[in-house]
């Protein structure tokens, strides 16, 4: 029975269910420009009986308004597979109208082969060959050797290290126990295994968007000096051009090229020859008011619901006196009761500067903070890396893990010498530290910091999250007081809790 257009006729709510995105579109986008009070009833005149409707709408606002909004209303999703951690951090620094999942490396095993290979970017696939390309693809495969030989290695170490015993309690159902010991162990150990993961390991990302951001995703990917990321723009146009052909058109349009050659000349620009040390970056921290500026700034938007202007509430705050002002701030304190009770959007309008120089895989968790602003570098290993405690506790471990980091080094040199820095990145391991700097609002890094210091967090990322507020803690001692769930306690096995909790309520549910 095929489905109707709508989910009902009589009500101001209602689902569409055209089959044809173009039409739901189209269809939507006429609330701009009809006087109908129902589009249900435009939908019976215009568009039921005529099937090019949809196309021949978007062909016409894009040849004569070139109205890029409407693109907007056009919704698409999408799968990219088999792609390097570089292409896919390119593919997801595009925050505006896309969300991505993508495979994890917290709980996927990477040692698994297909057809007898290793899941990296081979050296054919980036356009490096002879000896340079031998040594990537002989450097790549021990690095995932590594990886395979010691994932035992390292589970036994950690049920050494944190036994099984030291989580019963009394209480404890031995059944939910284990499960729930294993589950954690297991992720410990995926978690540090993954510092060894080279930046050419293939990943996988499903997308879902609008097709206005996906014609920006094309242009920028096709500007970014990667043959990758190109070829992977080049690919997501093929596949979306058949069946929006009206829209995504506009990609490569005159205007459209213009815009993919605008974006290639800032890349240019922002290239300086800078005669300073490297490896320098660490984490620092500025805002640009003092804790009273900042206070009296957010407390005068926190107001502006009242009936004042601007300029009064602000002369009001002004007026305040500290403890005044405190027993503002305490009362919002008081009033959340856990990290799921946002702070209100007045906490927006104090910005924080941050640089932080945190491992790449790190930095994979971190991007997926979409409000942030994140500018970053290109994987380089000049600023040192990290080694996971556990690994550098086993002797022999310890020492093969040091060895295939410094080795990144001259393999980083000689595809750079060869090439470019831009294919040199592949060879990176995500150990590796890659320095970015983070523009972000008082409300979205106490979001952050709240929801990264959890115990399930990986490591690395509860590490920066609450050094990130010991930073914002110096300099906004009395805000800091507002980011009141940053949860400082040891957690080796950090999603034990988490896991059990899991197995709780599947055992209730009854699933095995």
């Amino acid at each position: 029975m095929p489905k109707k257009p709508f989910s009902n006729f009589d009500k101001n709510i209602f689902l569409i269910n055209l089959e044809s995105q173009l039409d739901r579109g189209a269809l939507l986008s006429r609330y701009s420009r009809t006087s109908s009070l129902d589009i249900r009833e435009l939908y019976s005149k215009e568009f039921e009986n005529n099937e090019s409707r949809g196309k021949d709408f978007y062909r016409r606002v894009f040849l004569e308004y070139g109205d890029e909004s409407v693109a907007e209303l056009v919704n698409v999703q999408l799968s990219i597979q088999n792609i390097s951690n570089i292409s896919a951090k390119l593919i997801e620094e595009s925050r505006i109208g896309l969300s991505y999942l993508e495979k994890s490396s917290r709980y996927v095993r990477y040692d698994k082969k297909h057809k007898g290979k290793f899941l990296f970017m081979n050296s054919e696939s980036i356009g490096l060959n002879g000896k340079t390309g031998s040594d990537y693809d002989d450097y790549c495969n021990r690095l995932f050797l590594f990886y395979e030989k010691n994932y035992d290695n390292l589970l036994k170490l950690l049920r050494e290290k944190y036994p099984e015993e030291s989580y019963a309690t009394s209480t404890s159902d031995r059944e939910i126990l284990k499960k729930s010991y294993d589950s954690a162990i297991r992720a410990r150990a995926l978690d540090d295994l993954r510092y060894v993961l080279p930046a050419s390991t293939l990943t996988n990302i499903g997308i879902s968007g609008n097709t206005r951001a996906f014609i920006n995703l094309i242009q920028k990917l096709n500007a970014s000096g990667n043959d990758e990321a190109k070829a992977i723009s080049k690919g997501l146009y093929e596949e979306l051009e058949p069946e929006y052909q009206e829209i995504i058109q506009s990609a490569i349009s005159k205007h459209g090229m213009e815009q993919t050659n605008y974006r290639i000349k800032l890349s240019e620009i922002s290239k300086v020859q800078m005669q300073l040390p490297t490896g320098q970056c660490g984490m620092a921290i500025k805002s640009d008011l003092n804790e009273k500026e900042a206070i009296d700034k957010i407390l005068t938007n926190f107001f502006y619901s009242n009936d004042s202007s601007y300029l009064e509430i602000e002369q009001y705050v002004k007026n305040l006196n500290v403890k005044e002002k405190e027993e503002v701030i305490q009362k919002i304190i008081d009033a959340r009761k856990n990290r799921r009770d946002k702070l209100p959007r007045s906490f927006e309008s104090i910005r924080y500067t941050v640089e932080a120089n945190l491992n790449f895989g790190a930095f994979r968790d971190l991007q997926r903070h979409r409000m942030f602003t994140i500018l970053r570098k290109h994987l380089t290993p000049d600023f040192g890396y990290d080694i996971p405690s556990v690994i550098s506790s086993e002797e022999a471990m310890r020492t093969e893990f040091l060895s295939l980091m410094e080795e990144a080094k001259n393999i980083f040199k000689s595809i750079s010498l060869s090439r470019n820095k831009i294919i040199a990145q592949y060879t990176i391991p995500f150990a590796y530290k890659h320095p970015v700097l983070i523009h972000g609002n008082f409300r979205e890094f106490a979001y952050f910091i709240e929801l990264r210091s959890t115990p399930q967090a990986h490591y690395d990322l509860r590490n920066f999250s609450i050094k990130l507020y010991e930073e914002i803690d110096r300099i906004h001692p009395n805000l800091s007081r507002l980011i009141k769930f940053c949860d400082r306690g040891d957690y080796p096995l950090g999603r034990y809790s988490q896991e059990y909790r899991k197995q709780q309520k599947m055992k209730h549910l009854g699933f095995d």
